[in-house]
């Protein structure tokens, strides 16, 4: 099945496997800047830390009112912005992309879930724009895993170009 990300980039079983390593690699040297922008966007949730009722009212055209409802969606609001601080974290340092991708990741999936599962009614407001831009970001932290082997093949193989030529001559097994 055929994924398209952009109308040049695609993450697929097919195609040529130059292709492939090209559109993975695209990905993969650009993971920095996809990180930040999905970083930033996420993090803008922290707009229901402060103001859970309208931040509820925007994304789902509904509101919960009393005290628990004000505890549990400012703290929603607080991890959803961690995520994205993670994000934005993780772009500068990547040792810990993966591990920052993973949680993401499923943090996305859950949310998109559901939605589609449980919420369809929502996908008129905003919470329908943060599914489509969190289905994306998915697409794109899995074709960054997708590219990682790739890279290392690279690497690998630019390694072996570098070493010296060594003779066998005289060597027997």
């Amino acid at each position: 099945m055929r994924t398209s990300i952009l109308p040049w980039v695609t993450c697929d079983g097919s195609g040529s496997p130059e292709s492939q390593g090209e559109t993975l690699h695209w990905i993969t040297t650009r993971i920095k800047w996809v990180m930040l922008v999905s970083g930033a966007l996420t993090f803008t949730m922290i707009y229901a830390a402060f103001s859970p009722t309208q931040a509820l009212q925007s994304a789902f055209g509904e509101s919960l009112e009393g005290p628990v409802a004000n505890i549990v969606v400012r703290n929603w609001g607080a991890l959803i912005a961690l995520v994205g601080a993670m994000l934005v974290y993780g772009a500068f340092r990547p040792a810990v992309r993966p591990l920052v991708l993973v949680i993401a990741g499923v943090s996305k999936i859950t949310f998109i879930s559901l939605v589609l599962t449980s919420g369809r009614q929502f996908m008129s407001h905003q919470a329908g724009i943060s599914i489509a831009v969190d289905s994306v970001m998915v697409l794109l932290f899995a074709c960054y895993f997708l590219g990682k082997p790739h890279e290392r093949a690279v690497v690998q193989e630019q390694h072996r170009a570098d070493l010296p030529k060594t003779s066998t001559r005289g060597w027997k097994p």
